[in-house]
């Protein structure tokens, strides 16, 4: 018997005496995190009626017994009052904003009007008129009990698209700015019947126009 066949003999018996190796440790894996829910959309503030309209009042960088401009937005079609409400406040603005909601729902929101700028002058320009109305009446209410609680500074109206219309006949109709000293019209269109007559020397006097097509 050699060394090397006891060294052989030693290894093997170790070797089938040994306990199996143990199986390698698997880490368990982490749940995956859960998806964030989307989170519903923040309820809409509360609407109040101005002679008949539904809307509501924001006051930006005024306080509530501060005099202030009065800024009338107005929306455009199938959108509702805050189309306008987020450009105009987060601008350098002091004043009221005056938001009003058209009064008729349409497939994806509010309208002042059904009539599409396409129809023709019979068919379009009694529906702005009736709107402008409207508006007008809602905007002299504000006005007044502004003007009772000591807190107006005058009026300004900016519409787009159906709005812009709307203050289109506003403007054309405002003798002396007795409503309204300031209109911006954004992307909006007033039917010839509409316009202002050229034999009036008084139209456009006292009111400032910003027509943006």
């Amino acid at each position: 018997i050699t060394f090397a066949s006891i060294a052989l003999s030693i290894t093997l018996a170790l070797t089938m005496g040994s306990a199996p190796a143990a199986p390698p440790k698997i880490k368990p894996s982490k749940p995956p995190k859960p998806e964030p829910q989307p989170q519903p959309p923040p309820a809409k503030p509360a609407l109040t009626t101005f002679a008949g309209m539904q809307g509501r009042i924001l006051e930006v960088n005024v306080s509530p017994n501060e005099p202030a401009p009065l800024i009338v937005a107005l929306h455009g079609r199938d959108a509702d009052e805050d189309q306008l409400s987020k450009m105009l406040s987060e601008g350098k603005i002091n004043g009221r904003i005056l938001l009003l909601r058209g009064p008729l729902q349409g497939p994806k929101g509010w309208r002042y009007f059904d009539p599409f700028f396409t129809d023709s002058n019979a068919i379009l320009a009694p529906a702005i008129e009736n709107a402008a109305d409207q508006v007008a009446a809602a905007i002299v209410e504000v006005e007044n009990k502004l003007k009772t609680d000591g807190t107006y500074y005058g009026t300004s109206v900016i519409g787009y698209d159906q709005g812009a219309a709307i203050a289109y006949a506003l403007a054309a109709r405002d003798i002396g700015g007795e409503l309204s000293s300031h209109y911006v019209m954004i992307a909006g269109m007033l039917p010839p019947s509409l316009y202002p007559s050229a034999d009036n020397p008084d139209r456009w006097t006292n009111i400032t126009l910003a027509m943006i097509h």
